[in-house]
């Protein structure tokens, strides 16, 4: 008996949502480290500042240091996803494919592909990882096969059937 689709999409990526969902994705794994450290920084030193007349405290040494906590936050706030942005816009002219048009089926068991390079089928078993996001799903299959559907090409029904079938695997 011949299963049903879970859905089917065609799917033409644009080098904007690449970089967006790069720029996510760097977000959602990036921790707040630098922005409490800097944080942390700024208000030691702007505190320092204000005490220094009571703690013996040099200007210079509290000024230093909140001017560190600000620049540890801007790079991390303002620079960061800037160069993530620019990365991910070069890795995306370096790789034709991701550029090109796919068709996807995707089976409760398997996925079936055609690419202008590529045409098969693949089975849900070689899913190494998978990640949502707020405008894309991904789905890793290994290094070889990264497969990316932008979620306005789903409806709401198709993207929780899919990542229903994502969560039983």
């Amino acid at each position: 008996m011949e299963q049903r689709p879970v859905c089917q999409c065609s799917v033409l990526l644009t080098k904007e949502e690449f970089t967006a969902f790069r720029e996510e994705n760097w977000r959602a794994e990036h921790s707040l480290a630098a922005l409490i450290g800097g944080g942390a920084l700024l208000l030691l030193g702007a505190g320092g500042w204000l005490a220094s007349g009571q703690l013996a405290l040099s200007p210079l040494l509290t000024g230093s240091m909140a001017a560190l906590g600000l620049l540890w936050i801007a790079q991390d706030r303002i620079l960061r996803p800037l160069l993530v942005r620019s990365r991910a816009a070069a890795a995306f002219d370096r790789q034709p494919e991701w550029s090109g048009s796919a068709q996807y089926v995707f089976y409760p068991d398997r996925v079936q592909l055609r690419t202008a390079r590529e045409t098969g089928e693949i089975p849900l078993s070689a899913l190494t990882a998978w990640r949502e996001s707020k405008t894309m799903l991904a789905l890793f299959f290994g290094r070889e096969l990264t497969v990316l559907l932008p979620r306005r090409l789903l409806t709401p029904q198709e993207q929780n059937d899919l990542i229903e079938v994502l969560r039983a695997l």
